[in-house]
């Protein structure tokens, strides 16, 4: 895992941006390396923020981490451009030979967010059908806290608002979880893969 964080990407919106805690995708980069690039910026959709990742951007890194990467694009009327970027970064992530972790979508704004759905189909679908991509699943993750009323973490149990206290930015706790969750989505594909080949 070491050469996998030794020089990522991170892009987003608000969460990557570290809005009111370092990022999961930071906090576990930072285990491994302090050469860390961040594109993102609150309140921003992926269809906006792609499209400023430049070539010299990725030439170098050594993994793309889009964890809130379409969440403003849910709240969006159409997905077409979210689509589109979202094909061009997993073409040029495969051409590097690096992988491409997303995030899907968890249903924060009940009402608001149209485009959730479809936007969580095109995720699964380019995990299904490539080895570099990967899903945090943060859709089924916030669907079990609100099912349970609480998620355990270290022996404590915790509510969404302890988690997530404005009911859409992360606090330290949940960012730690979510980079362990992040890392062990990676593990969990790399050794489904391995058991498929066996």
């Amino acid at each position: 895992m070491e050469n996998l964080f030794a020089k990522p990407l991170i892009v987003g919106a608000s969460i990557s941006a570290d809005w009111a805690a370092a990022s999961p995708g930071k906090r576990l980069s930072s285990r491994f390396t302090s050469d860390i690039r961040v594109i993102a910026r609150g309140g921003q959709p992926g269809a906006k923020m792609l499209p400023q990742v430049r070539a010299r951007d990725l030439e170098d890194r050594s993994i793309v981490i889009g964890f809130d990467l379409f969440f403003w694009d849910s709240a969006r009327g159409s997905v077409e451009e979210a689509s589109l970027q979202f094909r061009k970064m997993v073409i040029e992530t495969k051409r590097l030979g690096i992988p491409f972790i997303v995030g899907d979508i968890p249903e924060l704004l009940p009402g608001f967010q149209p485009g959730r759905r479809e936007l969580n189909q095109m995720i699964r679908r380019a995990a299904a059908a490539h080895d570099h991509v990967y899903v945090v699943p943060l859709d089924e993750l916030y669907t079990r806290i609100l099912r349970d009323h609480s998620l355990e973490i270290g022996g404590r149990q915790y509510s969404f608002f302890d988690l997530v206290p404005d009911g859409l930015h992360i606090g330290e706790t949940a960012s730690e979880f979510l980079a362990d969750l992040i890392l062990e989505t990676l593990r969990s594909k790399e050794s489904a893969s391995e058991t498929f080949v066996g």
